[in-house]
């Protein structure tokens, strides 16, 4: 198969591939299916209705996808593209790779590469649905911006002659959106910024969302960090502000539900963000409007040793996790994965540095770090690529008949904040492992643990806040045996549950989020000086 690519409006160029093995390590594969009928018999997709002609998605694979085209489980993106234009379009891209793949390929994947001098590069002129998403509560659930073409969202409430405001969005999943005349314009969800960006790079992102370079009365909003790849670009601008991440998630899913001037309580549980204190946080509980919250509650910070290295070796969570929670010598827990990893060499230094105290560590209240812990104490992993890992094992095996059981998680108050234990999980799952319970049952266990104390913590804020408007959002919510569960548990309490509706769940949609937070913000602070 000959190297061919596709470059789409956005300007981003992918390279078509046949077979997963092909792409380089850290690639995110894009599945493209010409029917619906292939599509739904490699990946998981249950819909009531026929699939629109061009889709995007995430979904699992099948055991026929597993099989013959994921090699791996997860959640993947796919995309159907069924209308004519987009089937000539990306034939074209599919016929540039040789006679032989045209004639025989049922779908192709894409993978996001810069062209190589000399290859076949094909224009596709089209605008792909700008966002992907998932089945959840009956409907299109709306997870991630989709890296192939720019959207805009209307926000009528900015004065015509307002000055711009340019957002830098997370820099994992970096995404820019511009403020402007009563519309914020989006661009796509260009990953990672792996690398240093040069600022000729930067600008030519920047200009893509603006139309123009003209800096002068614009304001760029930044998230807080200790570093920063954009540090360098963000000091030509007059005006920088950072804007807290959860904030950022929370006005998203609130504007995106009308709700700009009432005040409810949100459940945020994310992946890793630096908040204000050096704390990394992703599992808090907010409460407010947008341009106005407060942190109400918080699960209690795990320790990270050796700082970011946990996030590729989550068992030093897990180990650390357990030293604290148990108060023993980690030689002394008969426990899989302190069994497994005493006996590996090449981590016997760490496992000594955090059984003696020796190894230096951040904290994190992330719920990806809590869930990741969970995983490692039940199905050891040596390194965790996928930072999603764990979440996509836990989504798939939860199952809403298991709510009978969980394990018990005390709350605490700390200046008027309430305090989830999340060693109390961990203190359940190493009791059941003592007595050779079966791990993988006791993911149900630390799920709906979770569950369980959110919800109680929700009913206090409630009875203390006088609302009953609860909003969902952050990754922990992008997948969607999660949001079903805690919509149903928290209805079933009588609860009115908001989810994201067009604004995407993921940390793609900071880039809107922080705009829409840091507009409320001021508008509040001019309000209250007059």
């Amino acid at each position: 198969m000959n190297r061919a690519y596709l470059r789409f409006p956005s300007g981003r160029t992918f390279l078509i591939s046949e077979d997963i093995s092909e792409l380089r390590e850290g690639k995110r594969p894009i599945f493209v299916f010409w029917n619906e009928e292939t599509l739904k018999a490699n990946f998981e997709i249950a819909t009531r209705t026929p699939l629109p002609e061009c889709y995007c998605y995430f979904a699992p694979p099948t055991k026929l996808g597993l099989k013959n085209i994921t090699k791996r489980e997860g959640i993947f993106r796919v995309i159907l593209c069924n209308s004519k234009d987009a089937k000539d379009c990306l034939g074209s891209g599919v016929k540039a790779c040789g006679e032989e793949a045209e004639g025989r390929l049922t779908h192709f994947i894409l993978s996001d590469e810069h062209a190589k001098p000399g290859s076949p590069v094909v224009e596709f002129t089209d605008n792909l649905c700008p966002r992907f998403f998932v089945n959840a509560l009956d409907g299109d659930y709306p997870v991630s911006l989709s890296p192939f073409s720019f959207t805009s969202v209307p926000f009528p409430l900015a004065e015509a002659d307002e000055i711009g405001l340019l957002s830098l969005g997370d820099e994992a999943e970096f995404s820019l959106a511009y403020l402007e005349k009563g519309k914020i314009t989006v661009s796509p969800d260009y990953g990672e910024l792996a690398g240093f960006y040069e600022i000729e790079e930067m600008d030519r992102l920047v200009n893509s969302v603006m139309g123009h370079l003209q800096y002068r009365n614009v304001t760029v909003l930044r998230e807080f960090s200790n570093f920063s790849l954009t540090s360098n670009y963000i000091r030509r601008f007059a005006h920088a502000r950072t804007v807290d991440h959860l904030h950022s998630h929370l006005a998203a899913v609130m504007f995106d539900n009308g709700f700009n001037d009432e005040k409810g309580i949100g459940i945020v549980y994310d992946g890793e963000s630096q908040g204000e204190n050096d704390l990394v946080q992703g599992g808090e509980i907010l409460y407010g409007r947008p341009g106005e919250f407060e942190t109400v509650a918080r699960w209690s910070p795990v320790p990270l040793p050796g700082g970011e290295i946990a996030n590729v070796e989550p068992w030093r969570i897990a180990l650390a996790v357990l030293r604290e929670s148990t108060r023993k010598d980690l030689n002394e827990l008969s426990i899989p994965l302190v069994e497994k990893l005493r006996e590996k060499q090449g981590e016997r230094y760490v496992f000594d540095a955090i059984n003696n105290g020796d190894i230096s560590y951040s904290l994190s209240s992330s719920m990806r770090h809590i869930v990741a812990a969970v995983g490692e104490l039940l199905d050891f992993e040596e390194q965790t690529w996928d930072f999603n890992y764990f979440e996509n094992q836990m989504d798939k095996d939860v199952i809403e008949d298991y709510a009978g059981e969980h394990y018990p998680v005390s709350v605490k108050t700390e200046e008027d904040l309430l305090i989830l234990n999340t060693f109390d999980l961990f203190r359940g799952i190493v009791q059941d492992l003592f007595t050779q319970a079966v791990p993988e049952n006791l993911v149900y266990k630390t799920f709906f643990g979770i569950l369980s104390a959110t919800v109680a913590v929700v009913e206090t804020l409630s009875k203390k806040f006088r609302t009953k408007d609860v909003f969902l959002s952050g990754e922990f919510f992008r997948h969607p045996h999660f949001v079903e569960i805690f919509h149903s548990a928290l209805t079933g309490k009588g609860f009115r549950v908001h989810v994201h509706r067009t604004l995407p769940v993921d940390d793609s949609g900071i880039s809107v989020g922080q705009l829409i937070q840091y507009w409320f913000m001021k508008k509040r602070e001019k309000a209250s000086l007059q």
